[in-house]
């Protein structure tokens, strides 16, 4: 018994930190908004770009974590968590390539890879902690799994600006891409 609760706090604290970078890089364009703006200072429109950053990450997700979780259904939690997190870090990976270049299209569908594995991996780590956790336990790690995240989010408003360059934001945005690998 002593050896399964070991086990259990282990579960969940791999769980909190599996999320982690997803938000740190959820978040990285909101605290680098400035240097991306003097990135791109050739666009005609900048912020109708800026909030297609958002925006194609954001309605997909309308829809997405429901077929996720049909996915999570028919192929398992650790087979669609694997899939989920490699579209976030692909997914990262085309955005710091398209901020690299200085390709905006690049950087929006890397955003769209992103948003892919986004949203569905919190449905696959809720599923896994539902499995883990008895119903009278389950809150106490719910809520941590969702504050160390965004934990993440909290660490780049505060980190991002400082690591990014005057008129290039790509620092930033490979060091999101590490920790997405890390976590």
């Amino acid at each position: 018994p002593r050896q399964h609760e070991t086990i259990k706090v282990l579960f969940l604290l791999l769980c909190c930190l599996s999320t982690f970078g997803d938000y740190y890089c959820f978040d990285n364009v909101g605290a680098t908004h400035e240097h991306l703006k003097s990135q791109f200072v050739f666009l005609n429109n900048f912020e109708y770009y800026f909030s297609l950053l958002y925006s194609l990450y954001s309605f997909p997700n309308v829809v997405l974590p429901f077929i996720g979780g049909m996915f999570i259904t028919m192929f398992g939690n650790r087979t669609m968590y694997i899939v989920f997190g490699v579209c976030i870090i692909f997914g990262q990976f085309m955005f710091v390539i398209g901020s690299q270049m200085k390709s905006i299209m690049v950087m929006i569908i890397g955003r769209i890879v992103f948003g892919v594995g986004g949203e569905s991996i919190n449905i696959c780590q809720t599923a896994m902690i539902v499995k883990w956790f008895y119903k009278n336990s389950i809150s106490l790690p719910l809520g941590l799994t969702l504050t160390v995240s965004r934990l993440g989010s909290v660490l780049n408003d505060v980190l991002s600006p400082k690591i990014a360059r005057e008129n290039d934001a790509t620092p930033a945005y490979w060091f999101g891409l590490v920790l997405c690998v890390i976590s």
